[in-house]
């Protein structure tokens, strides 16, 4: 259950970028070749990027409390700002050791979304969507597979930056049409 706790700190998805309209993509005339252009939409992200703390809790049906969770995370621009690509690490709430996962967000101006996608050393991968709803405010939706029973899951999760240095988030897993997880926190900007 820990693997999808990005889900509500950055956002599950895709990997996937899109490499615009036709006119706009790759060309060869007169042996020049021509990149497609970066989405301008990538930008709205650029407030995600630096080194963040987190603190939250994750509640799951039939726990006496709520597992308290902290971490940090690492996001950064990656492949000429086409992508970001987010590093996040704490302890395990599920046992010992460290939890280690990975998330990169990207836009496909072919289907003109944000799209993200998340792998983690509990053997979990996700995909999905997000868009902004207000100008602080991001939603996501995804799905994946639990790496441990096969059955697929669902998610939606939220974001909200309260200011430059602060995001509070959280979200909600559901297996086999079943809630089985909910996360919320806040994230801090490392100065």
């Amino acid at each position: 259950m820990a693997r999808n706790r990005i889900l509500c700190i950055c956002i599950a998805s895709l990997l996937a970028t899109g490499c615009g309209d036709k006119d706009e993509g790759m060309s060869m005339t007169g042996g020049e070749h021509k990149a497609p252009q970066r989405p301008a939409e990538m930008d709205k992200l650029a407030n995600w990027v630096g080194n963040w703390t987190f603190t939250g809790e994750c509640t799951m049906p039939g726990a006496e409390k709520p597992m308290a969770m902290t971490g940090t995370s690492r996001a950064e621009w990656a492949v000429d700002r086409w992508a970001i690509v987010e590093h996040v690490e704490g302890p395990n709430m599920m046992g010992p050791g460290m939890f280690h996962g990975m998330a990169v967000h990207t836009y496909d101006s072919q289907e003109k979304k944000f799209k993200s996608g998340w792998l983690d050393n509990m053997g979990s991968m996700n995909h999905g969507t997000m868009w902004q709803d207000g100008p602080n405010t991001w939603k996501t939706k995804g799905s994946g597979r639990n790496a441990v029973t096969g059955d697929t899951t669902t998610g939606e999760g939220w974001m909200r930056m309260v200011d430059a240095n602060t995001i509070e988030w959280g979200g909600t897993e559901y297996m086999n049409g079943k809630k089985v997880m909910e996360m919320k926190g806040t994230s801090r900007r490392k100065m």
